[in-house]
C-alpha cells in the first residue's frame, strides 16, 4: 500500500496544476506532514477535491506504517491506523462521486479487515464500474 501511497500523491502532483497540490506533495515528501496534511484537509472539505479526499483515506489507513501516528487522529493508540475513519473517507467518496479508487480502497479494506467486519458480502457490494 505504500507504494499506491507514493504513487498517487506523485500523480495527484503532476495532474493538478494548482500550485497548492504541489506544494503537499513536497511537504510530505520533505518532512513537513502536518502542513501537508492541513492542505489536503482544506482541499477535501471546502473544495470537495476527490484526490485530496482519497489521499487522505490512503494517509488514515497507512498512518502507522508511514509514521504518522504523531499526527491528530491518524492513529488508534500508538500502533494502528485509524482505519474506520479511511472506511469513512472511501465510502463517502465512492457514495458521491462513484469513484473506482474508493471502490478498490474498500474492497481492500474488508479484505484486509475482516475482524471489523466478517461480512464478505460488503466486498462485492462496490461495483468498480456500474456502467457509466
Amino acid at each position: 500500500m505504500k507504494k499506491i501511497l507514493l504513487l498517487s500523491l506523485f500523480i495527484f502532483s503532476i495532474l493538478h496544476t494548482h500550485s497548492r497540490a504541489e506544494t503537499v506533495y513536497d511537504l510530505l515528501i520533505s518532512g513537513e506532514r502536518e502542513k501537508g496534511i492541513a492542505i489536503l484537509r482544506d482541499l477535501a472539505e471546502n473544495e470537495s477535491n476527490k484526490d485530496a479526499m482519497y489521499v487522505l483515506g490512503l494517509l488514515y489507513n497507512d498512518a502507522s506504517s508511514i509514521n504518522l501516528c504523531s499526527i491528530d487522529d491518524f492513529c488508534l493508540g500508538q500502533n494502528f491506523s485509524n482505519y474506520k475513519e479511511a472506511k469513512k473517507i472511501f465510502t463517502q467518496l465512492y457514495q458521491s462521486y462513484k469513484d473506482p479508487r474508493a471502490a478498490y480502497a474498500l474492497g481492500e479494506y474488508y479484505d484486509d479487515h475482516w475482524y471489523f467486519s466478517r461480512n464478505y458480502k460488503k466486498f462485492y457490494s462496490y461495483p468498480i464500474n456500474d456502467g457509466n
